[in-house]
């Protein structure tokens, strides 16, 4: 309880001030729950450890391809890595198609009608949603420091997140970033540290596809100067308090 009253107080005084930075993540109200929380049961871990502690990564949810994960991990041998999942096909609409239907309804206008498909529930939510659905794994090796740098960039995105802060976009591409049991999100950014991150965030993506480590190495440098950029938003006493990084 006290972690959460502690980010509460560290997201407020980040709030007070969002709309002279709104360059930061949206905090997330909907991390484990709804849609979310599906694409969360599907491709991330379910490990009694995973739950207690939380995940490191990130979620991509694109419009109409399927959602991937991307979490650090630390293996049985006391080694990290980094793992990404993908669906199949998209979750959203894989759901959608179990929990609802269409049935026409027509509208009498006098002069006219006008027929429309309805929505029409079929009794079934986000929580009792079951796909059967192929999801992808790959995993790419890296070593501590590398898993420590990644880990403290998401830890401080998330932690300099508002709840405020202004998130754009009907239809487009969100990541949403958590750490340990916090989450913050944003939605195709074109510009600044969101999309500094953003960047990272699909190079990381390209290495594991591709069992590049030299190209994790790579985005180090720049992961730390984000790091620093986003500690920056969070009040001294916040970052006092902060718990060290979970690996």
């Amino acid at each position: 309880m006290k972690r959460f009253l502690f980010l509460a107080l560290v997201l407020f005084a980040i709030a007070a001030k969002a709309q002279d930075r709104p360059d930061v993540l949206v905090t997330s109200k909907y991390f484990k729950r709804g849609y979310i929380g599906l694409v969360e049961r599907m491709l991330l871990p379910q490990s009694e450890d995973a739950l207690t502690y939380g995940y490191t990564g990130f979620l991509y949810t694109p419009s109409w391809s399927g959602e991937q994960s991307v979490y650090l991990e630390r293996t049985d041998k006391g080694k990290y890595q980094l793992v990404m999942r993908q669906a199949e096909e998209n979750i959203w609409y894989a759901a959608r198609n179990i929990m609802i239907h269409y049935e026409d309804e027509v509208i009498d206008f006098g002069d006219h009608t006008t027929t429309f498909a309805r929505e029409v529930s079929n009794g079934v939510g986000w929580n009792e949603v079951k796909l059967d659905m192929k999801v992808d794994e790959q995993a790419l090796e890296i070593t501590y420091e590398q898993a420590s740098v990644l880990s403290g960039l998401f830890k401080m995105a998330v932690f300099s997140s508002s709840p405020t802060a202004q998130y754009f976009g009907v239809d487009g591409e969100t990541t949403l970033f958590f750490y340990n049991g916090y989450a913050a999100e944003c939605w195709s950014p074109d510009a600044g540290k969101l999309k500094r991150l953003v960047d990272i965030s699909n190079t990381i993506k390209k290495a594991i596809t591709n069992n590049d480590n030299a190209a994790i190495q790579d985005i180090l440098p720049e992961a730390r100067t984000l790091t620093q950029e986003f500690r920056e938003l969070i009040p001294d006493w916040g970052i006092e308090n902060m718990e060290y990084n979970h690996l």
